[in-house]
């Protein structure tokens, strides 16, 4: 999701290495320290539910810890979605941008460079889906990314070896068969996941794909097509009405003059 944004990021092939490091090292302290105080005070952790962490924060650091927890994890979703509603925008603006979506997702607005209409579409669908429960969301989700990583991951071996030159703003310094090795993994891993899947994400998943295919069949082939034919129509109907002006429209000789000599004269 990133790669979205490196369009915005200065010199991305050293800001994006330097902040997955610091950003795995902040998940880390974020994530393991919040979870070592947890199983310090409630340590079965089978027990655990919805709400847990604050009832811990309660119990070490009284009401106002857990007011404080309370408000961070808020804070930390509503973050988060708009975090995801930037990036899937920006996916959806750079997909239109490269003519695979409707044009009219390229508008931008003038002063920030936001593409308001992808933004404004995104979260409609979002919040379309706000409803649903949230175990078949995630499963459709992951089944979804799995796809698209295993898309991608495909795309990156193909144009290692199909593009070497091109340029890149960030080239993964390992060379193409020890790359293709790393890659096989993940997508061993991807496959798995979609054959794991529920059939409600296997059926959003084959829903996203059709619209997809049937998306990009009528941007490739049919609208170029429609285009042509109305281009070729243009051009016989002006060639015709062209034709039809010079066969009947014959241009009149005879003069009339107002004076009754002349007129007596051309009798």
């Amino acid at each position: 999701s990133v790669g979205a944004c490196a369009g915005e990021v200065k010199d991305p092939a050293k800001s994006y290495p330097l902040a997955l490091l610091v950003s795995v090292g902040l998940m880390l302290v974020t994530y393991i320290v919040p979870a070592f105080v947890g199983l310090s005070v409630a340590p079965y952790f089978e027990l655990w539910k919805g709400g847990t962490f604050t009832d811990i924060a309660a119990s070490v650091g009284g009401r106002p810890l857990e007011i404080w927890l309370g408000l961070g994890g808020v804070t930390s979703a509503f973050g988060l979605l708009l975090t995801r509603l930037c990036m899937s925008s920006r996916l959806v603006y750079g997909i239109a941008v490269a003519h695979k979506a409707p044009q009219f997702f390229q508008s931008i607005e003038e002063k920030h460079g936001t593409p308001w209409v992808a933004l404004i579409i995104t979260a409609f669908c979002t919040l379309l889906l706000s409803g649903s429960e949230f175990t078949l969301l995630a499963e459709a989700d992951m089944v979804l990314y799995c796809i698209s990583s295993a898309l991608k991951f495909s795309a990156l071996i193909y144009l290692r070896f199909t593009e070497p030159d091109a340029y890149r703003p960030f080239r993964i310094p390992v060379g193409n068969v020890v790359l293709t090795g790393l890659t096989t993994i993940p997508l061993l891993v991807c496959f798995a996941m979609v054959l794991l899947g529920s059939p409600f994400s296997h059926l959003v998943a084959l829903s996203c794909l059709m619209f997809s295919i049937i998306t990009h069949v009528w941007l490739e082939a049919i609208v170029p097509f429609l285009q042509r034919a109305a281009s070729a129509a243009a051009v016989v109907y002006y060639g015709m009405k062209e034709k039809f002006t010079r066969t009947y429209s014959r241009p009149t000789h005879t003069t009339f003059s107002a004076d009754p000599q002349d007129t007596t004269q051309q009798a």
